[in-house]
């Protein structure tokens, strides 16, 4: 089953359609359709197509649909630490993850070198509000020192 002859922008939509189901964030076929039409300009699939290639994609990927990210050990430690706060409250989840990046890499400086940039060069690139990073990264150093106060069973 090759794709050499299949038309990339077919495959592209499609993976696009598919990923957005794999990660329960469905969107409906036809507005994936109008936005591509949108960008482009010129998109010459209809909804049936792609619904009928999307059954060529699932058979050649023998239906594994089970992803694993890479995320979800540190998830378990420092982003679900942020759960006893109300931060998930108050910030958006890619602040929270960026916090918990920031600070596993504070801790382990050098694992967190690629290609002679540091992590605060990384995130100067990103459209995140700095000072509210640091808040953010502030409010889950204060949950440790208090945990480290009062003990597990009392906070």
């Amino acid at each position: 089953n090759s794709f050499f002859n299949t038309d990339p922008l077919l495959v592209v939509v499609t993976c696009i359609y598919l990923a957005c189901k794999i990660e329960e964030c469905p969107h409906h076929i036809k507005n994936i359709v109008t936005e591509m039409k949108h960008i482009l300009g010129r998109f010459h699939y209809d909804i049936a197509t792609i619904a009928e290639f999307e059954f060529y994609l699932l058979e050649d990927l023998d239906f594994h649909m089970i992803l694993y990210h890479p995320y979800r050990p540190l998830m378990l430690f420092i982003v679900n630490d942020t759960y006893r706060t109300d931060l998930c409250l108050l910030y958006p989840p890619h602040i929270i993850a960026l916090a918990a990046v920031y600070m596993t890499s504070a801790l382990n400086e050098e694992a967190f070198r690629v290609a002679d940039v540091d992590v605060k060069t990384w995130l100067s690139g990103m459209s995140v509000d700095i000072e509210e990073l640091a808040y953010v990264t502030q409010e889950i150093l204060d949950l440790y020192q208090l945990m480290g106060t009062y003990g597990e069973d009392q906070i």
